[in-house]
């Protein structure tokens, strides 16, 4: 009975350490999707558009490609083992870096720039500009998410789902407070606390990637700094969040994991905290917006 017990407790906690992952993830990535469509909104509000249609259709449409593209990119997974998962936590680990130095640079500018882009697409080609920037920024966060909760899935692919979707549904719920006139959030603190998860997670793939690079012998094992004794399946709480906090994804974890570890983290934690962008490359107040006749 206790042996039971302890199975099933071991299982809830890779279904958790799975969940929460993509939790904070989708979270934080249509947070940022939802957060461009209410500045759109906004936009067609204030210039007396009506072309509010174009929005929706950029959205679906994105949306279903990239479910498309996470069912491939799993297909994937199963199907090329550690060279496929290297590959794609490598990138993981690229992306999700270029956009904390992104989103530390021009966090302040993002609201204003994307007005002037919008206004100028819509002059150019009319309502097709508005489904363009609606399709690409939620397909943008779609793919981002996919590719940074995939090293993931191989602990649990029904946690990841699950994650996934509560972080989209209260990603739907912050968009209805954030839209409604008469309440405000603070977005800069989520954004602030979801990114110092995000570097974590960062750190954590690369020392998967590098254990995936090592089990292809691409890399030397050697230096062994702890080890699991059940190398026949992820089984133990513990293991289970070493995995999401330091990327410790095999029966051991060796010098060279904690190196990359520890130098990508304490280099993205510094970034993070250092000072922000100075005055010159703080955003200008943005112009009054004129109306934008529909083509």
């Amino acid at each position: 009975m206790c042996g039971q017990v302890e199975e099933w407790w071991n299982l809830l906690a890779i279904e958790l350490t799975s969940l929460i992952a993509a939790f904070v993830i989708s979270f934080r990535e249509g947070l940022e999707a939802s957060l461009v469509v209410i500045v759109v909104m906004s936009y067609l509000r204030a210039t007396g558009s009506r072309n509010v249609n174009y929005v929706y259709y950029g959205i679906s449409a994105a949306a279903a490609l990239a479910v498309g593209i996470a069912f491939t990119v799993g297909y994937a997974y199963a199907s090329y083992g550690d060279y496929f998962e290297a590959a794609m936590g490598t990138f993981a680990v690229v992306v999700l870096v270029s956009m904390i130095v992104f989103m530390k640079r021009h966090s302040h500018s993002i609201s204003s720039t994307l007005r002037q882009k919008l206004e100028r697409g819509i002059n150019s080609y009319g309502p097709s500009a508005i489904f363009i920037i609606s399709f690409t920024t939620v397909l943008r966060e779609g793919v981002e998410a996919v590719i940074f909760i995939s090293p993931f899935i191989f602990l649990s692919e029904s946690g990841s789902a699950i994650g996934s979707a509560a972080g989209l549904l209260l990603v739907g719920a912050v968009y209805l407070v954030i839209s409604s006139a008469t309440r405000k959030m603070d977005i800069n603190s989520v954004f602030r606390w979801t990114s110092l998860a995000l570097i974590v997670f960062a750190s954590a793939i690369l020392a998967i990637v590098v254990h995936n690079l090592q089990s292809v012998h691409l890399l030397p094992s050697t230096g062994i700094l702890m080890t699991y004794t059940d190398t026949g399946s992820i089984s133990s709480v513990a293991h289970s969040l070493l995995v999401l906090l330091i990327g410790f994804d095999g029966p051991s974890y060796t010098v060279i994991q904690a190196c990359a570890y520890l130098i990508l983290l304490s280099s993205l934690l510094m970034y993070f905290f250092s000072k922000g962008p100075s005055p010159a490359h703080a955003a200008r107040p943005a112009k009054s917006v004129e109306p934008v006749p529909d083509k």
